[in-house]
């Protein structure tokens, strides 16, 4: 069996997020990879809200075994990720690097920190879709604005590790996606549109050429690839209103002609995805 990988998780100080990431690294995922952390500067000790809450949490007493570390004491690693830094992030050399967008909670109320571990799970409670895809190759550019098209569309995507995504969806109705969270994933939810999410994430991957859709979950049913992408063809929330508000709009000897064509578009639609259910 070759090497696992080493993760290092990255902010300046080294003193509260990339502690708790490589705690629970170590926690959550040694079997999977080595968790390291580090920063551009020191502290004089981890911080003490940081330790307190991950000991409640999880029983993990992180200064028995961690320090705030520097850059330059960190082993060779594969995967950089840093936790979501004000100033310009720590730079170290890897084959993969993301950024996690996590605020800062030192000096805050237990509230702030436990908003951050909590971050996933509320996500997820109060999606009426989620769509996992792949997003090798993506910049922090082009994920920032995939996130801002998801956004618009009452949605949203995170790219988080699947051993946390897993926990957090568990006794969920997404927890039917747990076996599809394999290699670098994000998850794109819908939280008022169940089709936006396919439609923002199918277009973008035909226009950028870059990412794959692997599954998707709704009602707590297990949609397959192919299945989500003819999601995607489903009229849109938006679609329909505009198109119902045409019918109601229309000459009274063209309201059948319209009614008709939206039915027969949502039906080949609806379809299409059982017929992919059914092959």
């Amino acid at each position: 069996m070759g090497q696992k990988p080493k993760v290092a998780f990255i902010c300046v100080h080294n003193s509260c997020r990339s502690q708790i990431a490589e705690a629970l690294g170590k926690y959550l995922a040694s079997d999977v990879f080595e968790s390291y952390s580090a920063g551009t500067e020191t502290v004089p000790q981890i911080n003490q809200d940081a330790v307190r809450l991950i000991k409640q949490l999880y029983g993990i007493d992180m200064e028995q075994t961690q320090y705030s570390k520097l850059l330059n004491e960190l082993p060779p690693v594969d995967i950089v990720i840093t936790m979501g830094c004000n100033v310009a992030c720590p730079y170290l050399p890897c084959k993969h690097r993301e950024d996690w967008g996590l605020d800062d909670p030192t000096g805050k109320s237990d509230k702030a920190f436990l908003e951050i571990i909590q971050s996933i799970k509320e996500k997820i409670d109060k999606a009426q879709v989620a769509v996992v895809s792949e997003y090798t190759g993506l910049s922090v550019e082009e994920i920032t604005k995939l996130r801002r098209e998801l956004q618009k569309e009452g949605g949203d995507y995170m790219v988080t590790k699947n051993t946390l995504a897993k926990i957090a969806i568990k006794g969920t109705p997404y927890e039917v996606l747990a076996e599809t969270l394999k290699g670098p994933i994000a998850i794109a939810f819908g939280f008022t549109d169940q089709v936006a999410p396919a439609k923002v994430l199918s277009k973008f991957i035909k226009d950028t050429k870059k990412g794959e859709i692997i599954a998707a979950a709704m009602d707590g049913q297990l949609m397959s690839a192919e299945e989500a992408k003819a999601l995607a063809n489903l009229p849109s929330r938006e679609e329909l209103y505009a198109k119902m508000l045409g019918c109601i709009n229309s000459p009274a000897s063209g309201i059948a002609n319209s009614v008709n064509a939206v039915m027969s578009s949502l039906v080949r639609a609806v379809a299409a995805v059982r017929d992919q259910k059914s092959a």
